[in-house]
């Protein structure tokens, strides 16, 4: 069930018209979808046709990604993840979604953690994918600074390395290509807006709050969230639980079979 723009429905909230859609029957659990920074809602597209048989998948674009355009006000400047959180509430209340599930990637991941930890009565369950609680600001603030000079183009190799495990790189495919294609269509403005929220971010204080069910997925051979981070913050969540993949960044392009499987087992337990 491949995402097009003719789906798509929009919702302002805070200088952005945030983009995003629904798959599923409206009275199935509501699942609500973060990707991670450089993707949009495509990255879900090969998870998305199995999950909607059981629940109403809604995803969307972060501000600056993908169909998610920026007014003035938020061209830049630096967002932070708690403004990217209430994005997702915004979405989740245009689309009637009192209540839902959550699962979220990379940067979604940190968008499901605050939302655990400030809205925790929105959440049903909570899935923490290649996450993490707080990261070097340095290898942030180096990143914006070359995107900065010399354009997002000087860090697609780089990421396609740290999304995918050589051997996927390897076989190549539509689904690399798809990635490198988006990723390079991100509006910078919106990259180094939510690259400064990953510089700036700090959640771990508030971690032993969480109070929803919460399964942490890690990726044996990520680089970009290494899995001694995702163990950190379930060990600091009071039931959670964590498994590891043989994966890097970006499992549910890799391995979206497995991927499901896992999310799927967790929320229906």
């Amino acid at each position: 069930m491949p995402s097009s723009r003719e789906q798509l429905r929009f919702v302002g909230h805070a200088g952005a018209r945030i983009a995003w859609q629904e798959d599923g029957d409206a009275s199935l659990p509501a699942l609500f979808m973060g990707n991670s920074l450089g993707s949009d809602i495509r990255s879900w597209d090969p998870v998305v046709a199995l999950l909607s048989e059981r629940f109403r998948v809604i995803r969307f674009d972060a501000r600056g990604h993908g169909a998610s355009a920026l007014e003035a006000s938020a061209r830049g400047v630096d967002y932070s993840i708690e403004l990217l959180a209430r994005d997702a509430l915004a979405v989740a209340d245009a689309a009637g979604a009192a209540r839902f599930h959550f699962v979220g990637v990379s940067i979604g991941g940190m968008i499901g953690m605050w939302l655990a930890q400030h809205a925790s009565h929105r959440l049903h369950r909570l899935v923490l994918s290649n996450t993490a609680a707080k990261l070097p600001a340095q290898i942030w603030a180096d990143r914006i600074d070359a995107v900065r000079a010399s354009g997002l183009s000087t860090q697609v190799d780089t990421t396609m390395q740290r999304w995918f495990t050589p051997a996927f790189q390897a076989q190549g495919g539509a689904a690399i290509d798809r990635a490198r294609s988006t990723f390079l269509q991100v509006d910078p403005e919106g990259y180094l807006g939510c690259a400064a929220a990953l510089r700036d971010m700090d959640l771990r204080h508030l971690l032993n709050i969480i109070n929803v069910p919460t399964l942490v997925i890690t990726g044996r051979f990520d680089p970009s969230t290494p899995s001694e981070l995702g163990r950190d913050i379930a060990a600091n969540i009071t039931g959670a639980h964590c498994i590891e993949l043989p994966l890097a960044h970006m499992p549910q392009l890799e391995q979206p079979g497995t991927f499901v499987d896992v999310v799927q087992d967790f929320l229906e337990r």
